[in-house]
């Protein structure tokens, strides 16, 4: 992400798989994690993403979670089970 909160390529065609998947297997959420890694931007990429799916998806607005507290891929599954389950109203782990 850029200091204006653009997507990198590699980010891009992350957000550009998950809509295409949701195409073809439509799910109830879509989680997007990343924290606020940067000092010069005032959102998290997990915000980012989901501008950058707001702009080509808007649809897709009503099941994305954004979830920002996590800063590596296992506080980013982690924290996405914590949310979900709250989202959910699931047991505890």
């Amino acid at each position: 992400m850029d200091s204006n909160g653009r997507l990198d390529k590699e980010t891009t065609e992350r957000v550009n798989l998950a809509t295409k998947l949701d195409g073809l297997y439509e799910a109830n959420r879509i989680v997007l994690c990343g924290w606020a890694y940067r000092n010069d931007v005032s959102i998290s990429i997990a915000e980012a993403m989901k501008r950058n799916i707001s702009l080509n998806r808007p649809d897709l607005l009503p099941k994305i979670k954004t979830q920002p507290d996590s800063r590596d891929t296992v506080g980013d599954a982690f924290f996405s089970r914590v949310a979900l389950q709250y989202v959910y109203n699931a047991q505890k782990p």
